[in-house]
Protein backbone atom coordinates (compact mmCIF):
# COMPACT_ATOMS: atom_id res chain seq x y z
CA UNK A 1 0.00 0.00 0.00
CA UNK A 2 1.38 3.39 -0.98
CA UNK A 3 2.33 5.81 1.79
CA UNK A 4 0.10 8.88 2.24
CA UNK A 5 1.26 11.90 0.24
CA UNK A 6 1.84 14.99 2.37
CA UNK A 7 3.92 16.86 -0.21
CA UNK A 8 1.53 19.83 -0.32
CA UNK A 9 0.84 19.83 3.42
CA UNK A 10 2.31 22.52 5.64
CA UNK A 11 2.68 23.15 9.36
CA UNK A 12 0.94 26.19 10.82
CA UNK A 13 0.64 27.74 14.26
CA UNK A 14 -3.01 28.54 14.90
CA UNK A 15 -3.65 32.18 15.76
CA UNK A 16 -6.53 33.44 17.94
CA UNK A 17 -8.11 35.18 14.95
CA UNK A 18 -8.03 32.12 12.66
CA UNK A 19 -11.74 31.38 13.02
CA UNK A 20 -12.00 28.90 10.13
CA UNK A 21 -9.19 26.76 11.54
CA UNK A 22 -10.61 26.92 15.06
CA UNK A 23 -14.05 25.85 13.85
CA UNK A 24 -12.53 22.86 12.05
CA UNK A 25 -10.58 21.84 15.15
CA UNK A 26 -13.71 22.05 17.29
CA UNK A 27 -15.95 20.29 14.74
CA UNK A 28 -13.57 17.39 14.20
CA UNK A 29 -12.96 16.97 17.91
CA UNK A 30 -10.04 16.24 20.16
CA UNK A 31 -9.34 12.48 20.29
CA UNK A 32 -7.55 12.69 23.66
CA UNK A 33 -9.04 15.53 25.72
CA UNK A 34 -12.49 16.76 24.75
CA UNK A 35 -13.09 20.41 23.90
CA UNK A 36 -16.63 21.30 25.07
CA UNK A 37 -16.94 24.58 23.18
CA UNK A 38 -15.06 27.19 21.15
CA UNK A 39 -14.63 29.38 24.20
CA UNK A 40 -12.64 26.63 25.91
CA UNK A 41 -10.48 26.26 22.81
CA UNK A 42 -9.62 29.96 22.80
CA UNK A 43 -9.23 30.34 26.57
CA UNK A 44 -7.15 27.26 27.36
CA UNK A 45 -5.69 25.95 24.09
CA UNK A 46 -4.80 28.79 21.71
CA UNK A 47 -2.73 31.77 22.75
CA UNK A 48 -1.05 34.46 20.66
CA UNK A 49 2.71 34.49 20.13
CA UNK A 50 4.51 34.67 23.45
CA UNK A 51 1.86 32.75 25.37
CA UNK A 52 2.30 29.37 27.07
CA UNK A 53 -0.46 27.56 25.12
CA UNK A 54 0.01 27.02 21.40
CA UNK A 55 -1.85 24.90 18.87
CA UNK A 56 -0.25 23.60 15.67
CA UNK A 57 -1.89 21.96 12.68
CA UNK A 58 -0.88 20.08 9.58
CA UNK A 59 -2.97 21.57 6.78
CA UNK A 60 -3.45 21.49 3.04
CA UNK A 61 -4.64 24.36 0.87
CA UNK A 62 -7.74 23.43 -1.13
CA UNK A 63 -10.01 25.34 -3.52
CA UNK A 64 -12.58 25.59 -0.76
CA UNK A 65 -9.99 26.80 1.78
CA UNK A 66 -7.52 25.36 4.26
CA UNK A 67 -8.19 21.77 5.38
CA UNK A 68 -6.91 20.59 8.75
CA UNK A 69 -5.32 17.13 8.59
CA UNK A 70 -4.04 16.83 12.17
CA UNK A 71 -3.89 18.97 15.30
CA UNK A 72 -1.56 19.08 18.28
CA UNK A 73 -1.99 21.15 21.43
CA UNK A 74 1.14 22.19 23.32
CA UNK A 75 2.25 23.97 26.45
CA UNK A 76 5.39 26.12 26.41
CA UNK A 77 7.41 26.34 29.64
CA UNK A 78 10.57 28.02 30.93
CA UNK A 79 11.36 24.97 33.10
CA UNK A 80 14.99 24.11 33.79
CA UNK A 81 15.74 21.29 31.35
CA UNK A 82 19.39 20.86 32.32
CA UNK A 83 18.63 18.84 35.45
CA UNK A 84 19.39 15.11 35.45
CA UNK A 85 15.99 14.34 36.98
CA UNK A 86 13.31 13.23 34.53
CA UNK A 87 10.66 14.97 36.59
CA UNK A 88 11.15 18.43 35.14
CA UNK A 89 8.80 17.10 32.45
CA UNK A 90 5.22 18.34 32.89
CA UNK A 91 3.29 16.08 35.25
CA UNK A 92 -0.38 16.98 35.74
CA UNK A 93 -2.68 17.14 32.73
CA UNK A 94 -5.56 18.63 34.70
CA UNK A 95 -3.45 21.70 35.50
CA UNK A 96 -2.83 22.17 31.79
CA UNK A 97 -6.46 21.72 30.77
CA UNK A 98 -7.99 23.98 33.44
CA UNK A 99 -5.52 26.89 33.59
CA UNK A 100 -6.09 29.69 31.05
CA UNK A 101 -3.31 30.60 28.64
CA UNK A 102 -0.98 33.34 29.86
CA UNK A 103 2.11 35.21 28.65
CA UNK A 104 5.34 33.22 28.89
CA UNK A 105 7.93 34.83 31.15
CA UNK A 106 11.08 34.12 29.14
CA UNK A 107 12.12 31.74 26.37
CA UNK A 108 10.49 28.32 26.06
CA UNK A 109 12.87 25.55 27.13
CA UNK A 110 10.23 22.81 27.26
CA UNK A 111 7.37 22.11 24.85
CA UNK A 112 4.83 19.61 26.14
CA UNK A 113 2.52 18.03 23.57
CA UNK A 114 -0.55 16.98 25.52
CA UNK A 115 -3.18 16.22 22.89
CA UNK A 116 -2.87 15.11 19.27
CA UNK A 117 -5.64 14.23 16.83
CA UNK A 118 -5.22 12.89 13.31
CA UNK A 119 -8.00 13.26 10.73
CA UNK A 120 -6.18 11.47 7.91
CA UNK A 121 -4.16 8.28 8.04
CA UNK A 122 -0.56 8.94 9.16
CA UNK A 123 -1.19 12.69 9.42
CA UNK A 124 -0.45 12.64 13.15
CA UNK A 125 2.96 11.10 12.62
CA UNK A 126 3.69 13.62 9.87
CA UNK A 127 2.66 16.47 12.18
CA UNK A 128 5.03 15.25 14.92
CA UNK A 129 7.82 15.02 12.33
CA UNK A 130 7.20 18.56 11.05
CA UNK A 131 6.91 19.99 14.58
CA UNK A 132 10.15 18.35 15.65
CA UNK A 133 11.95 19.66 12.58
CA UNK A 134 10.53 23.16 13.11
CA UNK A 135 11.79 23.51 16.68
CA UNK A 136 15.12 21.80 16.09
CA UNK A 137 16.15 24.42 13.57
CA UNK A 138 17.22 26.76 16.38
CA UNK A 139 20.73 26.82 17.84
CA UNK A 140 19.37 25.80 21.26
CA UNK A 141 16.31 23.67 20.55
CA UNK A 142 13.80 23.17 23.36
CA UNK A 143 13.05 19.80 24.88
CA UNK A 144 9.98 18.29 23.22
CA UNK A 145 7.99 15.87 25.34
CA UNK A 146 4.43 14.63 25.73
CA UNK A 147 1.97 14.31 28.57
CA UNK A 148 0.24 11.12 27.50
CA UNK A 149 -2.37 8.96 29.24
CA UNK A 150 -1.75 5.27 29.85
CA UNK A 151 -5.37 4.18 29.91
CA UNK A 152 -4.63 0.47 29.49
CA UNK A 153 -2.92 0.20 32.89
CA UNK A 154 -6.06 -1.02 34.65
CA UNK A 155 -6.22 -4.06 32.38
CA UNK A 156 -2.58 -4.88 33.14
CA UNK A 157 -3.14 -4.67 36.89
CA UNK A 158 -6.06 -7.09 36.56
CA UNK A 159 -4.01 -9.36 34.31
CA UNK A 160 -1.28 -9.44 36.95
CA UNK A 161 -3.87 -10.52 39.53
CA UNK A 162 -3.74 -7.54 41.86
CA UNK A 163 -6.51 -5.53 43.44
CA UNK A 164 -6.70 -1.76 43.77
CA UNK A 165 -3.29 -0.22 44.48
CA UNK A 166 -2.83 2.92 46.58
CA UNK A 167 0.96 3.11 46.93
CA UNK A 168 2.27 5.53 44.23
CA UNK A 169 5.62 3.73 44.02
CA UNK A 170 3.87 0.44 43.30
CA UNK A 171 1.61 2.09 40.73
CA UNK A 172 4.69 3.45 38.92
CA UNK A 173 6.23 -0.04 39.02
CA UNK A 174 3.11 -1.53 37.41
CA UNK A 175 3.05 1.24 34.80
CA UNK A 176 6.70 0.59 33.95
CA UNK A 177 6.03 -3.13 33.59
CA UNK A 178 3.06 -2.47 31.31
CA UNK A 179 5.21 -0.26 29.09
CA UNK A 180 7.73 -3.09 28.84
CA UNK A 181 4.96 -5.14 27.22
CA UNK A 182 4.74 -2.70 24.28
CA UNK A 183 0.95 -3.07 24.20
CA UNK A 184 -0.10 0.54 24.69
CA UNK A 185 -1.12 2.29 21.46
CA UNK A 186 0.00 5.75 22.57
CA UNK A 187 3.39 4.36 23.55
CA UNK A 188 3.71 2.58 20.21
CA UNK A 189 2.87 5.79 18.36
CA UNK A 190 5.39 8.03 20.11
CA UNK A 191 8.17 5.48 20.50
CA UNK A 192 7.61 4.35 16.93
CA UNK A 193 8.34 7.96 15.96
CA UNK A 194 11.62 8.03 17.90
CA UNK A 195 10.67 9.17 21.41
CA UNK A 196 11.88 7.50 24.58
CA UNK A 197 10.14 7.10 27.93
CA UNK A 198 11.16 10.19 29.86
CA UNK A 199 8.95 10.13 32.97
CA UNK A 200 6.06 8.24 34.54
CA UNK A 201 3.72 10.44 36.61
CA UNK A 202 1.24 9.02 39.15
CA UNK A 203 -1.89 10.86 40.34
CA UNK A 204 -1.35 13.25 37.45
CA UNK A 205 -5.02 14.01 36.88
CA UNK A 206 -6.41 14.40 40.37
CA UNK A 207 -9.68 15.96 39.18
CA UNK A 208 -10.64 12.77 37.32
CA UNK A 209 -11.72 12.23 33.73
CA UNK A 210 -10.86 9.73 31.03
CA UNK A 211 -7.26 9.55 32.20
CA UNK A 212 -8.39 8.20 35.55
CA UNK A 213 -7.80 4.46 35.13
CA UNK A 214 -8.87 2.62 38.28
CA UNK A 215 -8.01 5.80 40.16
CA UNK A 216 -4.33 5.71 39.17
CA UNK A 217 -4.25 8.82 36.96
CA UNK A 218 -0.96 7.77 35.36
CA UNK A 219 0.54 9.94 32.62
CA UNK A 220 3.72 9.24 30.66
CA UNK A 221 6.19 11.77 29.32
CA UNK A 222 7.53 10.49 26.00
CA UNK A 223 10.55 12.65 25.29
CA UNK A 224 11.85 13.33 21.78
CA UNK A 225 15.68 13.53 21.74
CA UNK A 226 17.28 16.75 20.59
CA UNK A 227 19.46 15.17 17.91
CA UNK A 228 18.07 13.71 14.69
CA UNK A 229 20.60 10.87 14.98
CA UNK A 230 19.23 9.80 18.37
CA UNK A 231 15.69 10.10 17.06
CA UNK A 232 16.47 7.74 14.17
CA UNK A 233 18.32 5.33 16.46
CA UNK A 234 15.41 5.18 18.90
CA UNK A 235 12.95 4.63 16.08
CA UNK A 236 15.05 1.80 14.65
CA UNK A 237 15.53 0.20 18.07
CA UNK A 238 11.85 0.27 18.98
CA UNK A 239 10.80 -1.07 15.56
CA UNK A 240 13.43 -3.83 15.50
CA UNK A 241 11.54 -7.08 14.74
CA UNK A 242 14.34 -9.29 16.08
CA UNK A 243 14.80 -7.73 19.51
CA UNK A 244 12.59 -6.18 22.15
CA UNK A 245 14.24 -2.79 22.63
CA UNK A 246 12.50 0.07 24.41
CA UNK A 247 14.42 3.36 24.68
CA UNK A 248 14.00 4.87 28.13
CA UNK A 249 15.50 7.76 30.12
CA UNK A 250 18.59 6.94 32.14
CA UNK A 251 16.74 8.30 35.18
CA UNK A 252 14.20 5.47 34.89
CA UNK A 253 16.65 2.58 34.57
CA UNK A 254 16.24 1.33 38.12
CA UNK A 255 12.45 1.49 37.95
CA UNK A 256 12.29 -0.35 34.61
CA UNK A 257 14.81 -2.91 35.88
CA UNK A 258 12.72 -3.62 38.96
CA UNK A 259 9.53 -3.83 36.88
CA UNK A 260 11.15 -6.27 34.44
CA UNK A 261 12.18 -8.57 37.26
CA UNK A 262 8.97 -8.38 39.29
CA UNK A 263 6.66 -8.87 36.29
CA UNK A 264 8.83 -11.11 34.12
CA UNK A 265 5.98 -13.59 33.66
CA UNK A 266 3.74 -10.89 32.18
CA UNK A 267 6.25 -9.52 29.68
CA UNK A 268 6.34 -11.46 26.42
CA UNK A 269 10.13 -11.32 26.07
CA UNK A 270 12.37 -11.15 29.16
CA UNK A 271 14.10 -7.80 29.39
CA UNK A 272 17.20 -6.19 30.81
CA UNK A 273 18.62 -2.68 30.60
CA UNK A 274 21.83 -1.54 28.94
CA UNK A 275 23.06 1.98 28.20
CA UNK A 276 23.80 3.06 24.64
CA UNK A 277 26.15 5.73 26.00
CA UNK A 278 26.27 8.03 29.00
CA UNK A 279 24.65 10.95 27.20
CA UNK A 280 21.68 9.21 25.59
CA UNK A 281 18.63 7.31 26.63
CA UNK A 282 18.95 3.75 27.84
CA UNK A 283 17.57 0.84 25.88
CA UNK A 284 15.69 -2.23 26.99
CA UNK A 285 17.06 -5.34 25.31
CA UNK A 286 16.14 -9.02 25.58
CA UNK A 287 18.73 -10.41 27.97
CA UNK A 288 17.06 -12.73 30.53
CA UNK A 289 16.71 -11.08 33.95
CA UNK A 290 16.85 -12.81 37.29
CA UNK A 291 13.39 -13.40 38.69
CA UNK A 292 12.42 -11.90 42.03
CA UNK A 293 9.62 -13.56 44.01
CA UNK A 294 6.61 -11.27 43.93
CA UNK A 295 4.03 -10.49 46.57
CA UNK A 296 0.47 -9.28 46.02
CA UNK A 297 -0.03 -5.52 46.02
CA UNK A 298 -3.00 -4.28 48.02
Amino acid sequence: MASPDFSIARLIQVQPDALNIQEQIFARGDFVHEIPDLSTLLTYRIGPDGYNRQCFCLVEDRDRGVEVLATIHTEFSTANTETSSPFFLRGNIRDVLTTPAKPLDGSANLITCYSISSFRKKAGAELIKRLYSHFNQSANPPVISTLSPIRTLGAFVQEAGYGHIKDPDVIRLCAAAHLLQKKNEVQNFHQGNGAYIGAIHVFANAAGGKDNVNGYDVMVGYRYPRSAESLSANQADFSNPNEKIIPVSGGLITLMEQAGMRFADHIAVPVDLSRRDKNSSARVGNLPPAKVPGTPFN
